[in-house]
């Protein structure tokens, strides 16, 4: 009796079952939009206050940017070793954090690489491969940075670790990298392969994958993620064995001595920082360097700040008001559907079906709607917009369910309220 009489309600009312499960599968929609909005607010409101929060941080370059100037600067008798000292001053300096991050771009090794990880993928561009060793490469986004910037982002691994200098078991041949979540289908933790790196092809292997949607700040851009790059962190290199290995080991040294200087904010430690620096420079021969300023993601950061706490309220204010007109809308459209289905759940009663039933009869329309729009929703939600995770999902559920069953209560604690003889001669 209960299939057929939800069969038959549904023959009866298609039109205004299928407005109102539309209705309420966009309130869900924007109200999940809106959840996994909050949520990503949140994660880089934290993420930016436990980054940023009384710090102070300064971009440092080095002069030799000019080509004449740098092929100055390697032409000094043991320009390697000054490169090689001035950056070891700098990285582990007391005084202050020395950050050093570059995107220079990598050749990594193609097995059926996907388009999503190509260098410029974003901009419409298709894959530039060149065959090095008889192999294909194809040039693909990368991350370098040193050992204080994987600890003061504070990465986290979906699988494997996270590499660090005093735990690096590999040998010199082979580089430890790290990629980007999305590169979870494609390598394993172990797993070895090789890259073109500044022009040196070099065996590396995966001692781990990123977590998702890890970022770091860099550049001018407010967040940089890694899910879809080749992570490689700034290992010591030793004397080299070759004009080639040396080659290689300048330009990836002065690719180092450009990073970002972070300390307290405060006027004495920026004065003490600077004249820190000033004799790092001085005692290592390197002499030429510069300050830009505040670095210009930490202006975002101030700017999104302040954003942020002036819009909040007003946001969520808006919003709890789109919640509690839809659900008072909703509620009183089923409340006023249901009303006219009181005389036939009296008949049923009149031909012996219990009040139980006559709750289930009465429940089961209302809930079946909420069940199918909350999958429908959670289908959309996950493999189509691919916004939000598991536990918002479950929060949506929650929410269904209680307007679910609060949609059920208002109907059925008015039905049962009165008399079944009076919903009998209405029906007659």
């Amino acid at each position: 009796m209960v299939l057929a009489e939800l069969a038959y309600f549904y023959k009866k009312h298609k039109a205004l079952t299928v407005l109102f499960y539309i209705q309420l599968f966009l309130f869900f929609l924007i109200f999940g939009t809106f959840l996994a909005f909050v949520q990503q607010l949140r994660y880089e409101h934290e993420g930016m206050q436990a980054d940023y929060a009384g710090k102070a941080m300064y971009q440092l370059m080095d002069d030799y940017r000019e080509g004449q100037s740098y092929a100055a600067f390697n032409a000094r008798p043991g320009s390697l070793d000054i490169l090689k000292n001035y950056y070891g001053e700098l990285d582990t300096a007391r005084e202050f954090q020395y950050l050093t991050m570059f995107n220079h771009e990598v050749m990594l090794e193609d097995n059926g690489l996907p388009l999503n990880f190509v260098k410029g993928y974003e901009n419409g561009n298709g894959k530039r491969q060149e065959n090095l060793a008889g192999r294909p490469y194809t040039w693909v986004k990368s991350l370098q940075l040193n050992e204080q910037a994987l600890r003061y982002f504070d990465l986290k691994t979906y699988a494997g670790r996270i590499w660090s200098q005093s735990q690096s078991e590999l040998s010199p041949e082979v580089l430890p990298v790290m990629l980007g979540y999305d590169y979870r289908e494609l390598y394993e933790v172990g797993q070895q392969t090789s890259i073109n790196y500044y022009g040196t092809i070099q065996k590396v292997e995966v001692i781990g994958i990123l977590a998702e949607n890890t970022r770091v700040y860099y550049a001018d851009r407010p967040e940089f993620y890694l899910d879809d790059s080749i992570v490689i962190p700034y290992v010591a290199y030793g004397p080299p064995e070759n004009e080639g290995e040396a080659k290689f080991q300048t330009i990836n040294y002065f690719a180092r001595v450009n990073g970002y200087v972070v300390l307290e904010d405060d006027p004495q430690l920026k004065k003490e920082m600077l004249q820190r620096i000033d004799a790092l420079a001085s005692s290592t021969g390197f002499g030429r360097y510069s300050f830009i300023g505040l670095n210009p993601h930490f202006q975002n950061y101030r700017g999104l700040m302040v954003v942020i706490q002036e819009n909040e309220a007003l946001v969520k204010s808006l919003f709890a008001a789109f919640v509690i007109l839809n659900v008072v809308v909703i509620n009183l459209f089923l409340f006023m559907q249901q009303k006219r289905r009181f005389p036939m759940l009296a008949v049923h009663y009149l031909n012996g079906a219990t009040r139980f039933q006559l709750v289930k009869l009465q429940a089961l329309p209302i809930l079946s709607i909420f069940g199918v729009t909350c999958c429908v929703n959670f289908i959309i939600m996950e493999y189509y917009l691919k916004i939000g995770d598991l536990p918002m999902q479950f929060v949506l559920f929650g929410v269904a369910a209680l307007m679910g069953i609060f949609a059920c209560a208002l109907p059925i604690g008015k039905f049962l309220s009165r008399p079944m003889s009076e919903y009998i001669k209405t029906e007659e």
